[in-house]
């Protein structure tokens, strides 16, 4: 059975929430601290996850209307 629209992007945004959730103590001080090489390279995998969220669920709203 196919998922709607609806549902599928409720799947990417709660992944996205809960990937955002997972780094947030790292964000956090990062705002106040420069972050070593580990933790930047930490913070640049989780903006790639989080791009690949987002763009998966522009492409699956596009795929709906086109």
């Amino acid at each position: 059975m196919a998922n709607s629209l609806t549902d599928m992007l409720q799947f990417e945004i709660a992944q996205i929430d809960h990937l955002l959730a997972s780094y947030a103590s790292l964000l956090e001080q990062s705002r106040t601290e420069t972050p070593d090489l580990i933790q930047t390279t930490a913070l640049a995998a989780m903006l790639h996850s989080w791009y690949n969220g987002v763009e998966h669920a522009l492409v699956l709203i596009l795929k709906h209307y086109d």
